[in-house]
């Protein structure tokens, strides 16, 4: 004996066509899944054949110029040390002179008093000009 849960004719098809949407549903999902995985591996494919041919490109150019961007920023951090330390010895060397001025005796003599005054005499003539 089997068992009945639809009363009538009507609401076993409604069942029916329920259940056949539903898998209808499920099949056309798996579809469009599987299809936008596809297109998702398409355009992989496609971006890392474009960026091959960049590198490619890129390997030729470096080749032609002689000089890797690599070599390029090595040289840019030597010349940025090289200026770093110029800027130190100038500082350094600033230093010895003020000490040297220090120790000198603040009484000028006569030679140094010419000496000053030549030095502020050209101060203001260079003054005057600028």
């Amino acid at each position: 004996r089997r068992e009945r849960h639809a009363k009538t004719i009507d609401i076993a098809q409604e069942e029916v066509l329920t259940c056949l949407g539903i898998h209808l549903y499920e099949r056309l999902h798996r579809i469009w899944q599987k299809l936008r995985a596809e297109e998702q591996t398409w355009q992989m494919l496609f971006y890392l054949g474009v960026d091959a041919l960049r590198k490619s490109f890129e390997m030729t150019v470096e080749k032609v110029q002689g000089i890797s961007r690599l070599e390029q920023l090595c040289e840019e951090f030597s010349e940025e040390e090289r200026v770093r330390e110029l800027k130190q010895e100038k500082k350094r060397q600033k230093r010895k002179n003020r000490r040297k001025n220090k120790c000198v005796c603040d009484i000028p003599t006569p030679l140094q008093a010419a000496d000053e005054k030549e030095v502020s005499q050209e101060k203001e003539t260079d003054f005057i000009e600028n």
